[in-house]
C-alpha cells in the first residue's frame, strides 16, 4: 500500500497546472447577450444580467482594495441572497477562494474547518459578525471584509486568468465525525461539472427556475436562466411557510424546480390538498436524498405529465446517474432502489468494500461482477479529485489508477445486467447480524409505506435488531413485524428522528444511536 507522502507526491506529478477558463466568465458571456433580463428574484427584489455584473465589478474592486488577491481564501457567511452571489462571482473575478461553513456545525466541527481552510478574509452581516466575536477561530482571521460594501468602479474589467488546479470554492462534505473533508472545487472542476449537468439538463436560455440548491443558481447564471430563491430559511424547516413558495412559484411563472426532497414534498402535498396546478411547471428535478416509489408516485400526482427526474450523486461527483420518477413510480423494490441510468462522461465500477484504503493496483482484482453488491465508485472530469489540507481523506476516499482518480462514494449498491444502478444503502450502516446482512435502507422504505408512520429504520442496539418508529400513534405490533417476517425485533417509538441538518431527508445515525442509548 503507497503511504500518504507518496499519494501526495503522485498527484503533485499529474496535476501539472495548465490553463483553463476562469468559472466567472460564464455569467460574462450571459451578461452580453441578454443584459437586462432578470438574473436572481430575492423576495421582493430582483437584479438584472447588467446591474449584477456592475455590482459584481464593484464588488471585486472593494476586496482588491482590501487587500485581497489571487489564491486568498475568503470564509463567506453570508445567507443565501442576491449578494451572496455578488459576492461569490467578485471572488472568482479575482482569483480568491470562496470558502463556505454550514452554520448548522458544532463549534468543535466549526473550529477544525476554520484550521484547514486557514482563511486570510471574512465576510459577513452584522448577526454573523456578532457571532464570530465569540469564537476564536473566526476572530483569527486577518481581514474582515462588508458584505454590504463595493468599490467606485462599474468599466469593464478582465477576470484573473486561472490554471487548472486554481481553487475557486471550498465547501465541506456533511460527515459529522473525524475531521471535516473540504471539497476542493477547483475552477476546472466547476468548469466540467457545468458541462455536464448543463448537457443533463438541457437549460433553455431565459427558463425561469427556483433553484433551492446554491450550487444551481451559479450554473443558472452561466446559462442565461432567472433564478428565483425561495422564500424560506431551509436551515429551519419547521419555519417554512409554503403558501410563500406556491406564491413565487405562480407570479414568478417558474418553469422549473431544483430542490431537496424534502421541499419538494411538500410543494407537492400542498398542491394535492389544495387542488391547485403550476401550469407553467415544466421540470422538477431533486436529490441530495433517497426518492422511493411511494414519493415518485406523490410527485405524479402533484405535478402531472411533465420532466419530473431524481438524480443521484454527491458533494464529490454531481450528477452520477439519475431517473425519471414514472420509472420509479412502478419500480418494485425488492434487493435494490433504482437511481437509474449512469451519466455520460461519468465513469462507474462495484468494488468489494474493505474500510481501509485502497490502492490503484488492487483494483482490478476488486471489481465485481453485474448485480453483487460492493461499494459505488465514479471517475470522471466532474469528479472531485482531492480535499484540501487532508491526506488522510484522500488516501481513504480516492483511489489513484494510473493517473486515472476513483472517488469512493461510501454507498453500496450494483449494477444489473441491463447497466441500472440501484442502491443498497451506505456501506457503514449496513448491518451484519445473526449471519445475515440488513439494509436499514431498504427497510425504511418498507416501513414509510405503513400508514401513520412518518419515518423509520433499524439499529442494532446491545446485539438487538431494533425498529425505530417515528409516529405520532403508536402502531399495530403485528404490522410492523409483518416486514420483518420471522425476525426478533424490538420496537422502538420516538417521537422525531433526527435528520441531516442540509437536506433534512435523510437520518441523522449517529444522533440516533445517541439518543437511544
Amino acid at each position: 500500500m503507497i503511504s500518504i507522502k507518496e499519494y501526495i507526491d503522485i498527484g503533485a506529478a499529474i496535476n501539472v497546472s495548465k490553463s483553463t477558463q476562469n468559472v466567472v466568465q460564464h455569467f460574462y458571456d450571459q451578461e452580453r447577450r441578454m443584459p437586462f433580463r432578470t438574473a436572481i428574484v430575492e423576495k421582493g427584489k430582483s437584479i438584472t444580467y447588467l446591474e449584477l455584473k456592475r455590482e459584481v465589478y464593484k464588488t471585486a474592486q472593494y476586496f482588491q482594495n482590501k487587500g485581497i488577491e489571487k489564491g486568498d481564501r475568503v470564509l463567506v457567511f453570508v445567507p443565501v441572497s442576491i449578494s451572496l452571489y455578488r459576492i461569490v462571482l467578485a471572488l472568482f473575478h479575482i482569483g480568491a477562494t470562496a470558502v463556505f461553513l454550514d452554520e448548522w456545525s458544532s463549534k468543535d466541527r466549526l473550529k477544525k474547518a476554520c484550521e484547514i481552510a486557514d482563511c486570510k478574509a471574512y465576510i459577513g452581516n452584522w448577526k454573523a459578525k456578532a457571532m464570530a466575536m465569540l469564537m476564536r477561530p473566526l476572530r483569527a482571521i486577518p481581514i474582515w471584509l462588508s458584505a454590504r460594501k463595493m468599490g467606485s468602479l462599474a468599466e469593464r474589467t478582465k477576470p484573473v486568468e486561472v490554471n487548472s488546479t486554481d481553487t475557486a470554492l471550498i465547501t465541506f462534505t456533511t460527515g459529522s465525525t473525524g475531521i471535516p473533508k473540504a471539497a476542493d472545487r477547483t475552477h476546472h472542476f466547476l468548469n466540467a461539472q457545468r458541462a455536464v449537468l448543463s448537457d443533463k439538463l438541457a437549460p433553455k436560455t431565459g427558463m425561469v427556475d427556483m433553484a433551492a440548491l446554491p450550487i444551481f443558481v451559479l450554473l443558472n447564471l452561466g446559462d442565461g436562466l432567472t433564478s428565483i430563491l425561495p422564500d424560506a430559511n431551509m436551515r429551519k424547516p419547521n419555519s417554512i411557510q409554503i403558501e410563500k413558495i406556491i406564491t413565487q412559484l405562480k407570479e414568478n411563472k417558474v418553469e422549473r424546480i431544483i430542490a431537496s426532497p424534502f421541499l419538494i414534498k411538500w410543494i407537492a402535498k400542498y398542491v394535492i390538498k389544495q387542488k391547485k396546478k403550476l401550469p407553467l411547471l415544466q421540470e422538477v428535478y431533486t436529490g441530495g436524498a433517497p426518492i422511493f416509489p411511494n414519493d415518485a408516485s406523490l410527485f405524479l400526482d402533484a405535478f402531472g405529465d411533465i420532466r419530473l427526474e431524481a438524480v443521484y450523486g454527491s458533494t464529490e461527483a454531481e450528477p452520477i446517474s439519475s431517473i425519471p420518477m414514472r420509472e420509479l413510480a412502478k419500480s418494485e423494490i425488492i434487493s435494490g432502489l433504482p437511481v437509474g441510468r449512469i451519466s455520460k462522461n461519468t465513469s462507474l465500477k462495484i468494488i468489494s468494500y474493505q474500510d481501509a484504503p485502497i490502492a490503484g493496483s488492487n483494483l482490478a482484482t476488486s471489481e465485481l461482477a453485474s448485480s453483487e453488491v460492493g461499494e459505488i465508485i465514479v471517475s470522471g472530469e466532474h469528479v472531485l479529485k482531492a480535499y484540501l489540507n487532508n491526506p488522510e481523506a484522500i488516501l481513504r476516499n480516492k483511489i489513484d489508477d494510473k493517473g486515472a482518480i476513483w472517488h469512493r462514494t461510501g454507498d453500496a449498491g450494483y449494477v444489473d445486467e441491463y447497466g441500472r444502478l440501484f442502491l443498497v444503502g451506505r456501506c457503514s450502516q449496513l448491518i451484519y447480524h445473526s449471519g445475515k446482512r440488513y439494509s436499514p435502507f431498504l427497510y425504511e422504505y418498507l416501513l414509510q409505506k405503513i400508514e401513520g408512520v412518518s419515518m423509520g429504520t433499524i439499529l442494532l442496539i446491545d446485539n438487538q435488531l431494533c425498529a425505530v418508529i417515528e409516529s405520532k400513534n403508536e402502531i399495530a405490533e403485528e404490522t410492523l413485524l409483518s416486514i420483518f417476517k420471522n425476525e426478533e425485533v424490538r420496537i422502538i417509538y420516538v417521537d422525531k428522528i433526527p435528520r441531516d441538518p442540509r437536506h433534512q431527508s435523510k437520518i441523522d445515525y449517529q444522533k440516533l444511536k445517541k439518543q437511544l442509548t
